[in-house]
């Protein structure tokens, strides 16, 4: 082998190892758990079989087999249960994206200053809050857009009250924030 295959192979190995290690530190407290109580059994499980053969026969394997089963059962639901909840996000900052994309465009159109106000009410970011939903987002998440929709309820609320030219600032500085808020890279991809 030539020193050039040696090295790519060395840093292949290297690169996996980083992975591996990144991997179980961004694993959830929880996995972790799982994965030391079980590599824990196992361990358990093999100096019983090679020190102790009929405790090993008689309780140990009934006992690691139904530890392991309630085990891998928990797991398995964590499993499910976070897909569900990655969905469900997804769905949620589509919807919330497109609430912001249809704000911005009534926004753009002179027809809300001087119109209907109603028109700029944020039903998904009320019905997010209501409902719960918004534990499945990041806190970065919740900030940035509680920002926006606070400035929108302020802008709605002025256009019915009374209309000034604050409404029309902080418009454009909406406008602003709207923009900037859908360029960030969280956004679920089309």
């Amino acid at each position: 082998m030539s020193k050039k295959s040696q090295k790519k192979k060395k840093t292949k190995k290297i690169c996996i190892q980083k992975q591996i290690k990144e991997h179980f530190y961004n694993m959830k407290y929880e996995n972790k758990i799982f994965y030391i109580v079980a590599g824990t059994i196992v361990f358990f499980s093999i100096y019983i079989w090679f020190t102790m053969p009929s405790q090993f026969q008689d309780f140990y394997t009934k006992f690691v087999a139904g530890f392991l089963g309630v085990l891998i059962g928990f797991n398995l639901d964590r499993i499910v249960e976070s897909s569900g909840n990655r969905h469900d996000k997804k769905i949620l900052l589509h919807t919330l994206r497109n609430e912001l994309i249809e704000i911005n465009k009534m926004l753009v159109s002179p027809s809300p200053i001087t119109g209907d106000a109603s028109m700029l009410y944020p039903d998904i970011w009320d019905s997010a809050i209501s409902s719960g939903q918004l534990k499945l987002l990041d806190l970065e998440q919740i900030t940035k857009l509680s920002k926006i929709y606070r400035l929108i309820k302020s802008i709605e609320f002025e256009m019915k009250t009374f209309i000034t030219p604050f409404a029309e600032i902080k418009s454009k500085q909406l406008q602003e924030m709207i923009n900037g808020i859908l360029k960030e890279d969280w956004w679920p991809k089309n």
